[in-house]
């Protein structure tokens, strides 16, 4: 079964309204859950995707979407995610809205929901899952990333991710870009 571009609304780091499905659609989109506070995969996810684009063409830079959301809104603001996305790509789509809406968007996604956790010291941590989801410009999932995807990984998927636009329904024999959906 083929999963499709995910379809939610939540607010940009500009505060409008972003809905997910209608302003990504027909480009290459990354989508990664997680949050600013993140002590190890969501910095380093967001850095290792910032390098691959750096790494491809400028046209492929530049028809791919980068979308975070965030899996902490109550530290997440729409100031705060901006500053976050801006040290990796200024580019970069930032996303929250309230728990309940951000619970919808990782229910559309497929994703498991992000849990808070208490950590010494009064303070708290959010268990979230680790995968970017990439979307072709065919609006279909073509992979999943985890955390061990290299940056090598990403640079060489999203000029095929890219050249996905205008598929209808992928080839029987479309490659499951380099085996990473494990």
């Amino acid at each position: 079964m083929l999963n499709h571009r995910p379809s939610f609304t939540l607010v940009d780091t500009s505060g409008q309204s972003f809905d997910f499905a209608k302003e990504t659609a027909g480009h290459a989109t990354l989508l990664f859950f997680g949050y600013t506070n993140c002590p190890n995969v969501c910095p380093t996810t967001m850095a290792d995707i910032a390098a691959a684009k750096q790494l491809v063409s400028a046209n492929v830079g530049s028809a791919l979407k980068v979308v975070f959301v965030t899996t902490d809104p109550k530290r997440d603001t729409e100031p705060v995610l901006r500053r976050w996305l801006n040290q990796f790509d200024s580019s970069f789509i930032g996303l929250t809205g309230s728990p309940e809406q951000l619970v919808a968007a990782q229910q559309a996604a497929g994703v498991p929901l992000a849990q808070a956790q208490q950590v010494p010291g009064g303070r708290y941590e959010v268990a979230h899952a680790a995968q970017v989801a990439a979307y072709g410009a065919d609006d279909i999932e073509r992979v999943l990333y985890f955390a061990r995807t290299t940056v090598a990984d990403y640079a060489a998927d999203l000029p095929r991710l890219v050249a996905t636009f205008g598929i209808q329904s992928p080839p029987a024999a479309y490659p499951d870009l380099s085996g990473r959906n494990q």
